[in-house]
């Protein structure tokens, strides 16, 4: 559990974040980061340089930070688990904060610990 976790998303800030605080309270060194330029949460080289494993949370965003970022010998996990509340729930037009954090908790949240529960024992 020595080696460092770097999840990745696009903001750096839902399916990331809650993965990162996932992994950390099973007792591993994570943090968390995003692609975007907009994000508070920028994935930086000195980040990725210093992490073991990289985790993406979807093919499209690893295709993405391959074309921004170099990597060296990390191991890469790539996860797919969507977080657009269009997809997830095409039924409703907008949702209040409340409300989002409602999906994510149940369709969101639950499909991370799923998928990565699969990885856990090569962590």
């Amino acid at each position: 559990m020595d080696r460092r976790i770097l999840v990745i998303c696009y903001m750096g800030m839902n399916r990331s974040k809650y993965l990162a605080d996932y992994l950390t309270g099973l007792g591993f060194k994570a943090d968390c980061a995003g692609i975007l330029p907009e994000t508070k949460n920028l994935a930086t080289q000195e980040k990725i340089d210093q992490s073991d494993i990289l985790i993406f949370v979807m093919p499209r965003i690893k295709e993405k930070f391959l074309k921004q970022y170099k990597i060296n010998k990390q191991e890469i996990i790539t996860l797919d688990v969507e977080d657009r509340l269009d997809i997830l729930c095409p039924e409703k037009d907008s949702h209040t904060p409340s409300e989002a954090k409602e999906v994510y908790e149940a369709k969101v949240y639950p499909k991370l610990i799923q998928q990565i529960t699969e990885h856990i024992s090569s962590l």
